[in-house]
């Protein structure tokens, strides 16, 4: 699923504010105009998220780079149990990281990479 972070954030905003408010999810949506069946997908998809152990953003229509940080979560082999990052260049070509890289090395990244066309 390609999602923005916007849309994501909006959506997760919205599930908050039911479990503050303490009502129905239905009761919620009719009142705020939202679609109570996207409310209980996006539900489901931060509770699968959740449950795997890592969070995927895809960014959209951007000029960004694809940029995939997870936790792995418990793992009897502890080389697995660092965080990872992985960063999808245009073309399909992937590098996997320990850590997500400095601000500075992805903005050099994405100017060098935009400069060689």
């Amino acid at each position: 699923m390609s999602i923005t972070k916007r849309n994501r954030d909006w959506w997760k905003n919205h599930l908050a504010r039911i479990e503050k408010e303490k009502i129905p999810t239905k009761v919620y949506a009719d009142r705020e105009d939202l679609s109570a069946q996207a409310l209980y997908k996006w539900r489901n998809f931060f509770k699968s998220e959740q449950a795997q152990g890592h969070q995927q953003v895809a960014v959209t229509n951007s000029k960004f780079l694809s940029v995939t940080v997870s936790s792995m979560g418990t793992s009897s082999n502890a080389q697995t149990n660092r965080g990872h990052c992985q960063l999808t260049l245009p073309g399909g070509l992937r590098l996997d990281m320990e850590a997500l890289p400095s601000a500075r090395w992805l903005a050099e990244l994405s100017f060098d990479l935009q400069r060689a066309g």
